[in-house]
């Protein structure tokens, strides 16, 4: 009977132990990576800069040509989720920027964890940018909103 206890107990740590790792890279923001090759022109930037605006810069030296943007929600857990929405620049000048926005009027929603706002920009021209942005938890169909 104490060797079961003893296997039992073992068999819980471990998985208690994947559940944490499971739990703290769910959680971990995504880091924003820099362009490989800086001699490159056209450089995206994209910064969120509340909950559901973004700002799409071009701080390079030359136009951005063709830019698809999206926005959308990420939770760790996310059973029911809001419609990606996405949209498209014909250009952003060097120097120039947009405002994107997402719009969750509407939209049914369900999980649990962290809940973030993320937005993706690319263009023919440039390497992809990306930001995220916690925004609350979500805890079944409700967001408890992060000051």
């Amino acid at each position: 009977m104490g060797r079961k206890n003893i296997l039992k107990g073992r068999i819980m740590r471990k998985a208690t132990s994947i559940m944490i790792v499971w739990i703290i890279f769910a959680l971990l923001p995504s880091i924003k990576s820099i362009p490989e090759n800086p001699s490159d022109d056209t450089v995206l930037d994209v910064k969120i800069i509340d909950e559901p605006y973004a700002i799409v810069r071009n701080v390079g030296n030359a136009d951005a040509i063709n830019v698809r943007w999206e926005m959308w929600l990420r939770c760790p857990i996310m059973l029911i989720s809001p419609p990606k929405q996405t949209g498209q620049f014909d250009r952003i000048e060097a120097g120039g920027e947009r405002i994107i926005s997402y719009e969750m009027s509407n939209s049914l929603i369900f999980g649990f964890g962290l809940l973030e706002l993320r937005a993706r920009a690319q263009a023919d021209n440039a390497e992809p940018a990306e930001d995220a942005r916690p925004i609350g938890i979500l805890i079944g169909s409700y967001i408890l909103i992060l000051p």
